[in-house]
This record gives C-alpha cells, structure tokens and sequence, in this order.
C-alpha cells in the first residue's frame, strides 16, 4: 500500500522504546485527528503510548495537554512537552509545562527551546500535516 502522510520522525522509535524501559509515560497531543496518528505511528508504537490526543477529540492542543496529564497520572510540572514549533513552546508555557524543542520537524527550535534549556534532537515527535486523510486502510485505529 501507499506510504501513510503521517509518520514519525526519525529515531522516534529508539527514543519511545528508551523512555519506556525506564518507565516514562508518554502522550501524543497532536492538531491532527488521534486516528491519523495512530495510523501513522502504526500499531507497533502505539503500544508504547499511554494516549494519543487529537483534534478528534479535543477542539486544540490547550484543552488536549491537561487531559492528556490525567490520563498520564501527572501534574504539569512533572512532564515535559516535546515540540517542533513555537507555537508547541507557547502551549507548554500556558500548561505550566517545561518545554523541549526539536531540531527537525516544521522548525528549528534551538532558540526558543534553549531560553527554556532544552533541546531534544532525538525525542518522540509525529510528522503531521494538514494534508493528512480524515481516513486510515492501514490500521485500525483503537481508543
């Protein structure tokens, strides 16, 4: 089949599989749909989220991020946001999260993540576009 428009970065499968070893809880909160994600992602790491958040549902990521943290058992300050746009930066702000900035993905976050003091060219990220369909043959996806 066609090669899905959602897919993760690189090594994003090393680093979901390190963070879960040492027993990290980890989120997808995206602006697409939670089934494209987890389509992209494919069912392999899926398995290693706790939750995948979408604008399915959730109207955007300022609503998604605390729900997320309850579905993840934490409070604001004990999780960190990973993102790859200043807007992501601005919305860990607003949550009360730290944030940490990617160098690949839609920008280059080495200035606004290292005023915050973290950078992260290694950690879980989805590369979402808008383009994204609403539907997925590949995988089915689960709640």
């Amino acid at each position: 089949g066609a090669e899905h428009p959602v897919r993760p970065f690189p090594l994003v499968r090393a680093m979901l599989m390190a963070l879960r070893a040492r027993g990290v809880r980890c989120a997808v909160v995206s602006s697409n749909t939670a089934a494209n994600v987890r389509c992209g992602l494919g069912p392999d790491l899926v398995a290693l989220l706790d939750c995948v958040l979408g604008v399915d549902d959730y109207a955007d990521k300022a609503e998604a991020i605390p729900a997320a943290l309850r579905q993840l058992g934490l409070a604001a300050d004990e999780a960190v946001y990973v993102g790859d746009t200043a807007k992501d930066g601005g919305k860990a702000m607003a949550a009360a999260m730290r944030f940490a900035g990617v160098g690949y993905g839609f920008e280059d976050l080495a200035e606004t993540a290292g005023a915050q003091g973290l950078r992260l060219d290694a950690m879980p990220c989805v590369d979402v576009s808008e383009r994204s369909p609403r539907g997925c043959p590949h995988h089915s996806p689960a709640r």
